[in-house]
This record gives structure tokens, sequence and C-alpha cells, in this order.
């Protein structure tokens, strides 16, 4: 996802298109079968998303259900920006929240101040 967020930032720079800092949300309900915390891809995948974020390239945030491991987000992802979904009514929920922030990102632009899902009714967990 990070390596398609980087073409796409690529072509609207080439076509003179502006753009706002890209979003990655994921949402899952467990645990990468890919790859093992710790191995090489993981190791990967980690530091990317840590130079992302800390160059303002990418917000990342991880959504994860009941089943999901909790610990593996928090180490993937900045833990400020990882949540548990308490049930299946909360996904309308995050989903609304994310139509908001993007659209005041759009309106405000990357300054704009984007309202932390926690503060949505004490619904997410972590």
């Amino acid at each position: 996802a990070l390596d398609l967020i980087e073409d796409r930032k690529r072509f609207y720079n080439e076509n003179g298109i502006t753009y706002y800092r890209p979003w990655l949300v994921l949402i899952t309900d467990g645990y990468p079968t890919d790859m093992s915390k710790g191995d090489s891809r993981w190791n990967n995948i980690k530091t990317k998303l840590e130079d992302f974020e800390s160059r303002k390239k990418v917000w990342a945030w991880a959504f994860g259900v009941s089943t999901a491991d909790m610990n593996a987000l928090k180490d993937l992802f900045n833990v400020e920006r990882v949540f548990r979904l308490s049930d299946t009514s909360t996904f309308k929920i995050v989903f609304k929240w994310l139509s908001a922030s993007v659209s005041q990102t759009s309106a405000e632009g990357d300054s704009a101040t984007v309202k932390n899902p926690s503060d949505l009714n004490g619904i997410f967990r972590v």
C-alpha cells in the first residue's frame, strides 16, 4: 500500500496535481499470514511506516476487530492511531469519522486538526 501511495503521489507531481497527505486505513480481523513479527519483511514494513509518518508522507490508522492481534498492530503502527472496534456496529461510526475527517482535510488542507477516533463516545478500546 505504501508503494502504491508513493506511485500515485509521483503521478500527481508529474502532472501538476496538488494533493494532501494520503491516509492509509487498515481494518483487520486477525494477524498477517504472510509474515511473522520480527522477520525481515515485518521489520521493513515497520521501518517504512515509521519513516513515512515521521516525514509526514502518510497518516496511517489501524482498526482491529475483536479477533485482531492488537499487539501486532501496535508494533507496526503509531500506537496513537491503533484502535479496537468494540463490535460490528462501530464500523458505521468509523466510516462516518473517516468521511468527516477527509472532508475536513480537503477543506482546510494538511493543517486541519483531525479528531482522534478515540474521542468518539468511547466506542473504541485499545
